[in-house]
C-alpha cells in the first residue's frame, strides 16, 4: 500500500506541488529530499527540478540514483538496463505521459498523508513535514535543510 504525499513551495497563501505516490512518510520522502538537497544545496535548483520540470508528478524518488534520466519505467528494465529502482520515476516521462497534476493548500481531498513544504528564510533553508489530520494539514516537523540529518523513523 502507498504512502502517498506531495512535494511543495510556499507561495503567498500556502503552498503548491506535485503529488508523490511511493513511500512519502518521513523515513522515505523526507530523507529523500533532505539527501537531494545535500547534492544540490539550493531550493530553487529543487523546486525547479521536482515541481516545474515534473508536472505529473511522482511515482517514486525514494532511494533513486538521480545521475539517470528521470522518467517512469513499466516493465522491471529499460532498453538501457537500467532498473525502474534506479531511476527517479516521475509520471511525464519514460513510459507515462500523465497530464499537469498541481495540488495546493485549497485542496481538501488530496488523498495525501504527508506534504513537504520546501523554503528559504533568512540564511537557511528549510522543509516544513505537514501531516493530514482531521482538521486539515499540521506541521508536524520542520527540517533546516543545512542543519545535521534528524533521526527520520521519529518523525511524523
Amino acid at each position: 500500500m502507498a504512502t502517498r504525499g506531495i512535494i511543495a513551495r510556499r507561495t503567498a497563501d500556502g503552498w503548491e506541488g506535485r503529488y508523490h505516490h511511493w513511500d512519502s512518510y518521513p523515513a522515505g520522502l523526507g530523507k529523500a529530499l533532505y539527501d537531494r538537497y545535500q547534492q544540490l544545496k539550493s531550493i530553487k535548483a529543487m523546486t525547479k527540478q521536482l515541481i516545474d520540470d515534473h508536472p505529473a508528478g511522482w511515482s517514486t524518488i525514494v532511494c533513486c540514483d538521480w545521475s539517470h534520466e528521470p522518467g517512469f519505467i513499466e516493465n522491471s528494465r529499460d532498453w538501457l538496463g537500467t532498473t525502474a529502482k534506479d531511476r527517479p520515476q516521475c509520471y511525464c516521462h519514460g513510459d507515462r505521459h500523465e497530464p499537469e497534476q498541481l495540488m495546493t493548500s485549497d485542496d481538501t481531498d488530496t488523498w495525501c498523508e504527508y506534504c513537504y513544504v520546501l523554503y528559504s528564510a533568512g540564511m537557511h533553508d528549510y522543509m516544513d513535514i505537514l501531516a493530514s489530520r482531521s482538521a486539515g494539514w499540521e506541521v508536524v516537523e520542520t527540517v533546516c535543510l543545512d542543519g545535521p540529518e534528524p533521526a527520520w523513523d521519529q518523525l511524523g
